[in-house]
């Protein structure tokens, strides 16, 4: 559940990542490529665009974390009781 992390992207790649628990991950896109991001629990994510590449940040609940540096989309789903 828990672990923390750096991942590149680069050139064409596509990724779909899931974050949950309390990780830690930092993520680098560039080029071309293409990752979108679950997160979830507690999660921290810090992502970076460059380039032409896309991201795209999905986040559920209030206590997910999500730094931003470029043209990030991000959307977020709150669940109300």
């Amino acid at each position: 559940d828990d672990c923390g992390g750096e991942i590149v992207m680069s050139d064409l790649s596509v990724a779909n990542i899931y974050l949950r628990g309390n990780s830690k991950i930092t993520i680098r896109a560039s080029r071309f490529s293409k990752v979108f991001v679950t997160l979830l629990d507690n999660a921290t994510l810090n992502i970076e665009q460059e380039d032409y590449s896309q991201c795209y940040v999905y986040q559920y609940g209030e206590h997910t974390e999500c730094k931003t540096k470029g043209n990030i989309k991000i959307r977020k789903k709150v669940e109300h009781n």
